[in-house]
């Protein structure tokens, strides 16, 4: 086609030639030419004209000789792209897969037979429609939209997208389409080509596919044990949302499918596993050997106190399939059986140890009691005199005083232990109590040559308490103290207020509590024989009634002990506890 025109350019390029030299003969030549004062002037005129003629002669003949090239070069041009184009127009119309010839906008395409029938339609039904009309999702239409201009600007060579289209039936049928575009000899976008496969089969065994994928990652994630599944090549490849939970760093680890080991090394690294804490390697050595046998069921603790029990067996195809069972609430609950067993094994020990003190306590004073009195009926030694009636009489009021300390006791610690223990609340002066408790022990330092201090602050504010259970308290304190204190040791008793609490403590130099029996020292009845005071009277009920009476009143009790140094006993009680109670009882400042 360009060499037709070349050769027509030429052509009209020698006409123009030709007609210059005519017009040079005509108006300049001839006259010259012909000249016969100048012979060879007039020579030299002719051999330019001939030379003139023969040039132009040559400037017809060539133009028309490639001319003619040009015309049947063209002419064999147009028949080779006619015979392809219906080469092109016969693979088109017959073609099984479906074809489209779509214009550049997208607005109108033509469809061959199979695209056609893919749609369940006719040629002349889809004859002059737009790909709208087709379409059966609006976001993939604009998506191939968008695709095409990326191809008109050059950036894409042609593409391939899904595409969705509307059946004339009225269900929605998929093609997996791939277009390029053709172009003209300068390059222009003419149309797009388009190859559509029918993929409907397989996106519906997709969506099947996915659908079914959903229902067993519901039925997973709804599990309440965390699940992993590993690859033959060790590596993660699905879990669910409590192993996400027990393990947080799981979801990376299965974004780019992390190895066994690496999930190992990340657990430990962040120290989620109590097992490993200090022994990283060898606990990564010894799990790693653990994962590669057949299968396991083993236990482990974390470092937040949960416990996991951790099964491994192996998948069809060589990957392995674990659990995370929390078993924290057993092991406690296995805890709390192994607890409760001790108690009671301890509270059996505790009681054969009590009803032997019990024994001994009450033994004692009835046998004087009984010894006494007999002495003072049958007088089998002689008359009794006066002087030893008395000392009798004596023996024989302590001992009955002794034994109604001991069952007052006993009737206390269960009153308390059955809720049945009231306080009837009153403003007291804490000072006053004090000074009360202090000198009815008085004979007793006196007579062990006690040295005794009394620090209680100035100013002491009242106290609103039951004022029966803070004088058995302050009773209790001063009776130990006293008890334990060897001849000539020193009791200090200090009182005062600490922020919006009285403290009340009460320090001796005795023989001091062991240390290990320091947390049972306030439990009822534990007294027994590895209590260093147990050839001292009494049955150890006291620091328990007074723990009880002090937390009844929202108060502590606080117990500092030294071997061989003494012991102090605080308590601590609330200066003002209730003011609705104060004054619902008339009481006022």
């Amino acid at each position: 086609m360009m060499v037709g025109r070349r050769a027509l350019y030429i052509y009209f390029l020698s006409v123009l030639v030709v007609l210059a030299v005519g017009l040079l003969w005509e108006f300049g030549l001839e006259p010259l030419a012909f000249d016969a004062t100048d012979p060879e002037s007039a020579r030299d005129r002719w051999e330019f004209m001939y030379t003139a003629l023969g040039v132009s002669a040559v400037g017809l003949v060539v133009p028309m000789v490639l001319l003619d090239r040009g015309f049947r070069k063209e002419q064999r041009l147009l028949e080779e792209s006619g015979e392809r184009e219906k080469q092109f127009l016969h693979v088109f119309e017959y073609s099984p897969i479906g074809m489209a010839l779509i214009d550049l906008d997208g607005q109108r395409f033509k469809v061959n037979h199979a695209l056609a029938r893919f749609m369940g339609r006719t040629l002349e039904e889809l004859e002059n429609t737009s790909m709208q009309s087709t379409a059966a999702d609006d976001d993939l239409l604009r998506k191939s939209q968008k695709l095409r201009q990326q191809v008109i600007d050059g950036d894409l060579d042609s593409y391939t997208n899904e595409r969705s289209y509307l059946h004339k039936d009225g269900r929605i049928v998929w093609g997996e389409v791939t277009a390029s575009l053709l172009r003209d000899e300068a390059g222009r976008p003419l149309y797009f080509v388009a190859h559509t496969l029918d993929i409907t089969e397989r996106k519906a065994h997709d969506e099947a596919l996915k659908k079914s994928e959903a229902r067993l990652r519901g039925a997973i994630d709804s599990l309440q044990e965390g699940f992993a599944l590993y690859d033959p090549e060790d590596r993660l490849i699905a879990v669910n949302a409590k192993y996400v939970e027990i393990w947080p760093h799981a979801r990376d680890m299965l974004e780019r499918g992390g190895t066994f080991e690496e999930m190992i090394r990340a657990n430990v690294a962040q120290g989620l596993i109590a097992e490993a804490v200090g022994r990283e390697e060898e606990f990564i050595r010894a799990r790693l050997a653990q994962h590669h046998k057949t299968s396991i069921n083993i236990e482990r603790q974390f470092t937040d106190g949960r416990w996991y029990r951790i099964e491994e067996a192996p998948t069809p195809e060589g990957g392995t399939a674990m659990s995370f069972i929390d078993i924290t609430e057993l092991k406690r609950a296995d805890e709390a059986r192994r607890i409760a067993l001790h108690n009671a094994e301890q509270s059996s020990r505790t009681k054969s140890e009590f009803l032997a003190t019990v024994s001994h306590e009450l033994r004692t004073p009835l046998n004087a009691i009984l010894g006494f009195s007999e002495v003072l009926g049958s007088e089998y030694a002689g008359p009794v005199s006066a002087e030893k009636n008395k000392e009798y009489a004596d023996y024989i009021h302590g001992s009955a005083q002794h034994l109604l300390a001991l069952v007052n006791d006993l009737l206390d610690i269960s009153t308390i232990e059955a809720g049945k223990r009231d306080l009837t609340r009153a403003l007291i002066s804490a000072t006053d109590v004090i000074d009360d408790c202090l000198q009815a022990f008085d004979p007793a330092m006196a007579s062990k040559r006690i040295s005794f201090e009394r620090q209680v602050s100035q100013g002491l504010p009242d106290i609103f308490v039951d004022p029966r259970a803070f004088k058995q308290v302050l009773l209790n304190l001063l009776s130990n103290a006293v008890k334990y204190t060897p001849d000539g040791g020193t009791i200090i008793l200090q009182a005062s207020k600490v922020r919006k609490m009285l403290s009340v403590s009460v320090a001796d130099t005795g023989k001091g509590i062991p240390e290990d029996l320091l947390p049972d020292i306030t439990d009822p009845f534990t007294r027994g024989l590895r209590d260093p005071y147990r050839t001292e009277k009494g049955w150890g009920l006291g620091l328990s009634i007074t723990k009880s009476l002090v937390e009844m009143h929202g108060g502590r009790l606080k117990i500092e002990s030294r071997v061989d140094h003494g012991t102090t006993v605080t308590v601590l009680l609330p200066i003002e506890d209730d003011p609705l109670a104060r004054v619902a009882a008339g009481q006022t400042r």
